[in-house]
């Protein structure tokens, strides 16, 4: 009985770890790119759009965020709105759409954080260190 209870405290411990850990990466990644006015969501979706092979659209964007269709809708949207991306309806069906970065503000934010490391700086997640305490 108490082996076992032990090893429920382990998963446990590794579960909430796990997702503290997810947690923070994610607070680090919103500060860093805030600068840029969009959070981390936004910017992975940029990343699936620059990374998939093209056309690229709405419901490929859903499977590499891991959400539905409508939630992805909902990022392109606000994607769209700060000028990062735009939709494009194809030219012989127009129920067809796909995904585009701009080349002007979403190319240019996309090329400024990759030289960065990827996004995350250590310098921004610094004080998330010091103030977590992880059992």
């Amino acid at each position: 009985m108490l082996k076992e209870l032990e090893l429920r405290n382990v998963a446990l411990r590794r579960w909430v770890l796990a997702h503290r850990t997810r947690d923070l990466l994610r607070k680090c990644e919103d500060k860093v790119l805030g600068e840029y006015n969009i959070i981390a969501e936004q910017y992975t979706a940029l990343i699936a759009i620059e990374y998939l092979d093209d056309p690229v659209r709405p419901t490929d964007v859903a499977r590499w965020l891991l959400r539905k269709g409508n939630s992805a809708s909902m990022i392109i949207d606000r994607l769209v709105k700060a000028g990062l991306v735009r939709r494009v309806r194809g030219m012989h069906d127009r129920r067809v759409v796909r995904v585009v970065i701009t080349s002007t503000r979403g190319g240019r934010l996309l090329n400024k954080q990759l030289q960065h490391s990827g996004g995350l700086s250590r310098k921004s997640c610094r004080h998330y260190h010091t103030r977590t305490n992880i059992p």
